[in-house]
């Protein structure tokens, strides 16, 4: 038996690969629908020049309100790993690659296994991502490794082993170091679970997706990437983007149905 399974008992994987290839004109529209959207997020979030100033203020801001709740923990577990370099290390890779891995892959699951949920699927990342955009656009956010030296943090991308850091010179001319909240890691990761995990059938493959958040989690503090709010408005972003998508799903199915149902009174008269 399949370790990931659709609802359905008599679903037949195959039969729905074969499906998916004799459609490819639908195949090719969700690829430049999420193509687009994504150049758009990509362009509007590097082209938005915030200041280290503006940045650097809001991070602040960040701290006091984590202070204020008594969460404001971020260094001294970033503090503590600085002494298990391959730990560091590792959060370097998985935070450099999983991120994109994980989230095209339950992506295409769901359209391959099962295209009724897609919709609702699809719109949940799209909205919540959009949000997301707003945020870096509204309230650029110095990350703890961008702190000064006072503040206990450094920058383990750049002085660590990984795929890429922001200190490189062909990455620091066209990202947004101040793009931090919410963290688009954790709504992601996050989404990959609610994406998945009603076809999950193996408890250990259950567990496993579920600790991919939590892994996520882990790696955006210890790395010094994120604060621990960032992490909580990216599930409060990812909430409001699934109630959003629901509404739109029901209305567009809605719409759809009415539309099959005109077309047949037509062709019936």
């Amino acid at each position: 038996m399949s370790e990931i399974e659709t609802s359905s008992p008599q679903a037949n994987p195959k039969s729905k690969f074969h499906r998916l290839k004799g459609n490819p004109r639908r195949l090719l529209v969700e690829i430049l629908i999420l193509g687009s959207l994504y150049a758009i997020y990509t362009f509007a979030r590097n082209a938005n020049e915030a200041s280290a100033s503006k940045a650097f203020e809001n991070a602040k801001l960040i701290i006091r309100w984590e202070e204020f709740f008594s969460i404001y923990r971020e260094q001294p577990i970033h503090d503590f790993f600085l002494n298990h370099e391959w730990v560091l290390i590792a959060s370097n890779y998985f935070y450099g690659s999983l991120h994109f891995i994980a989230t095209i892959f339950a992506l295409v699951w769901v359209f391959v296994k099962d295209p009724k949920r897609y919709s609702l699927v699809r719109n949940t990342i799209v909205i919540s991502t959009l949000i997301a955009l707003l945020g870096f656009i509204f309230f650029p956010l110095m990350p703890p490794r961008l702190l000064p030296e006072s503040y206990g943090y450094i920058d383990s991308l750049a002085k660590f082993p990984t795929f890429w850091s922001f200190n490189q010179e062909e990455f620091a001319t066209i990202s947004n170091q101040y793009a931090a909240m919410p963290s688009v890691h954790i709504i992601w990761a996050s989404w990959v679970v609610f994406a998945l995990f009603p076809y999950l059938k193996n408890w250990f493959i259950k567990a496993l997706v579920i600790m991919y958040p939590i892994t996520t989690f882990f790696v955006i503090i210890v790395t010094s990437n994120h604060y621990f709010l960032d992490a909580v408005a990216a599930i409060i972003i990812l909430l409001i983007a699934y109630l959003a998508s629901r509404k739109i799903t029901s209305l567009t199915t809605r719409s759809a149905i009415d539309k099959t149902a005109s077309l047949a009174v037509i062709k019936a008269s």
